[in-house]
């Protein structure tokens, strides 16, 4: 069962077909860290956006996403509604009947933060990275043994996202990595990561992924001095016949005299 998605372009239209019938007196949304983790931590800015949003308007026009009593998008309103007594208002949507299993909620989860305006380069990456990895998985959990269906799948998103198979993959990569460090170094160090606010090369991406000390590796190649790209020899040639090039200069044909005359008088000392 393929999960269903909402862009924020059709997400209004399709959910006004919802109402607050799933929110009752006595009811109240859980939280799934597994769920929440997977979506991006709002900054600060953010979320005083978004809190004097709710002030000024006197709630949400987005409505709170719900699978089987745990939110699954929307934490941060439901958040903010909470703190001031108005969770109750929230509109919401449930999904239990829409996706079956654990797996398919994850997925819908990150094609839902794939469809964001918003989405800042380095995040997009790390979501793509998110789902090849999780189209390898079938039900389960269990990660795929096959090869040649890893490359079918890379294949398959890259022709989604028009990039290279090579490109998914190491998105893939990277997903894991981050990931791992959310895991090991907590949600802070990983959310970084995912913001582009620690940039990490994919020789970094590929150390990483092999390490025992995760966070005592990640300090170190973090303490790291960027290298200085090595200049090609073609280009160090060019200047060097450059910088040895001796000045231009113009002699009047008569006297010898510098002069800025016609450039059919130029000379080189």
């Amino acid at each position: 069962m393929e999960p269903q998605t909402f862009s924020e372009e059709t997400s209004q239209d399709v959910l006004s077909d919802f109402d607050n019938e799933h929110l009752s007196e006595d009811s109240m949304w859980k939280i799934d860290e597994e769920f929440k983790n997977a979506i991006i931590e709002h900054t600060d800015e953010e979320r005083a956006g978004l809190e004097e949003s709710f002030r000024n308007e006197g709630g949400f026009r987005e409505k709170l996403v719900v699978w089987d009593g745990y939110i699954i998008d929307g934490h941060l309103r439901f958040e903010i509604a909470q703190k001031h007594g108005q969770e109750k208002s929230l509109q919401v949507v449930d999904l239990t009947d829409e996706l079956e299993t654990r797996e398919d909620v994850k997925r819908w989860i990150i094609k839902n933060q794939q469809n964001r305006r918003n989405m800042r380069p380095e995040s997009f990456k790390y979501y793509i990275g998110k789902m090849y990895n999780e189209m390898k998985m079938p039900h389960g959990g269990v990660r795929s043994r096959d090869k040649s269906a890893d490359m079918k799948t890379s294949k398959k998103l890259a022709e989604l996202y028009r990039t290279s198979s090579s490109t998914i993959e190491r998105a893939g990569e990277l997903a894991e990595v981050a990931d791992r460090v959310g895991a090991e170094c907590g949600e802070e160090i990983k959310n970084r990561i995912i913001k582009g606010e620690i940039k990490l090369t994919n020789d970094q991406v590929k150390e990483l992924s092999g390490s025992e000390n995760i966070w005592e590796d990640l300090e170190s190649l973090i303490a790291e001095e960027p290298k200085e790209k090595a200049v090609p020899r073609q280009k160090e040639e060019q200047g060097e016949k450059k910088s040895g090039r001796r000045k231009r200069i113009f002699r009047c044909p008569c006297c010898d005299e510098k002069s800025p005359l016609k450039k059919e008088y130029i000379s080189y000392e």
